[in-house]
């Protein structure tokens, strides 16, 4: 399942960061991890903590929680047990609509951070467009909430940035959604049979 050099995220109440897998043990259910900014999470890097990873493989994203259990000096390597349970997203294509949606990004505590648009969305991920740059990298977590028309809200949605770059004067960022609700799921799916439906209408008349 693990890639020796893969990127992975680590996630605890909020506080993310990002790391590379040096080592792993299927059998004894740990991995070893070089971690980027682990001296701004040292407060919460500590044995027995909670935290879950997320990765890419083969057009999915995965999740799965573990726990710290020490930091090796010698080898500047954090060392991590693992759970049996793992959550997969499947990245790969499905029924794809171009339309407006307003997007806001907010914060873990619902603050928007920068309104946008999405312009490309599918049950499985979207592009979505913002004036400023927001202080995110590829393959970071983005918290949504976007308009589905008359379908209501989808709110505190994550949406993992596969790709993030600029374009003229706007930021574009895209990759697929994380544990979409089932009732957002129904949302979202009616919003793009809509739109389908109209798009063949007007290819037909």
């Amino acid at each position: 399942m693990f890639i020796v050099d893969q990127k992975i995220s680590i996630e605890h109440n909020g506080k993310k960061t990002t790391g590379v897998l040096r080592g792993w043990s299927e059998k004894k259910r740990y991995l070893l991890l070089e971690l980027e900014l682990a001296n701004e999470l040292k407060y919460i890097l500590k044995p027995g903590t909670e935290f879950i990873f997320r990765f890419q493989r083969k057009g999915s994203l995965y999740g799965i929680t573990g726990h710290l259990v020490a930091y090796l000096k010698k080898t500047n390597l954090w060392a991590f047990t693992f759970s049996e349970d793992f959550m997969e997203n499947n990245m790969r294509s499905s029924k794809r609509i171009e339309c407006i949606v307003p997007t806001s990004v907010t914060d873990e505590e619902g603050k928007v951070v920068e309104d946008g648009f999405m312009d490309d969305i599918s049950l499985s991920g979207a592009k979505f467009i913002t004036s400023s740059e927001l202080s995110i990298s590829e393959g970071d977590l983005v918290i949504l909430n976007f308009s589905v028309g008359a379908f209501g809200l989808i709110e505190k949605q994550y949406l993992q940035a596969v790709r993030a770059f600029q374009k003229g004067q706007n930021f574009i960022y895209a990759g697929p959604f994380y544990n979409m609700e089932s009732e957002n799921k129904k949302k979202l799916n009616n919003l793009i049979e809509l739109y389908s439906g109209v798009i063949i209408a007007q290819s037909t008349s």
